[in-house]
């Protein structure tokens, strides 16, 4: 297994909880993992010395659309919205969500909406943040929208960047 940690993100590459048979154990929600991880840190973690370490960065790209000033809607509450949440200036935005563990919570201090229930006319941007899940959730969700903005990852030495795809 190996195991990265950026900032205050851990990305692991192994079988992670959303593997587990137990439905209360399983989820493919960050919020809901976070938790089991941040016990294994304390736990496990807490006298590992890091081999590489990585800084992460918004993409110019992405960073344009975050500061057009238009009102935007993030669909997910993993890593990916939080970097951007918290290292941006982002400031008229919703965050929904698919995962019924997640709708009607709080991320960030905002209220987290259902999908389902989204006046998509309300929105320039619809930024999906969960990478590698892109596809899934415009042909669910998004199926006739235009204004998606799909993400990636670009890793250079040890700069992580995120930035439209």
């Amino acid at each position: 297994m190996k195991t990265i940690v950026l900032s205050q993100h851990l990305i692991h590459f192994g079988i992670s909880t959303k593997q587990k048979k137990d439905p209360r154990l399983s989820s493919i929600s960050w919020i809901i993992e976070r938790e089991f991880w941040n016990d294994i840190v304390k736990k496990h973690l807490f006298n590992v010395i890091p081999k590489r370490s990585y800084k992460q960065k918004i993409g110019d790209k992405l960073l344009d659309i975050i500061n057009s000033q238009h009102k935007l809607l993030i669909y997910g509450c993993g890593t990916v919205s939080d970097f951007i949440i918290n290292n941006s200036k982002i400031i008229d935005f919703d965050i929904c969500s698919g995962l019924e563990e997640e709708i009607g919570g709080k991320f960030n201090n905002q209220l987290v909406l259902n999908v389902n229930d989204i006046n998509i006319k309300k929105y320039k941007y619809i930024i999906i943040t969960p990478i590698g899940y892109e596809k899934k959730i415009k042909n669910k969700y998004f199926k006739n929208i235009n204004n998606i903005v799909f993400l990636k990852k670009m890793i250079n030495d040890n700069m992580v960047t995120i930035d439209i795809k």
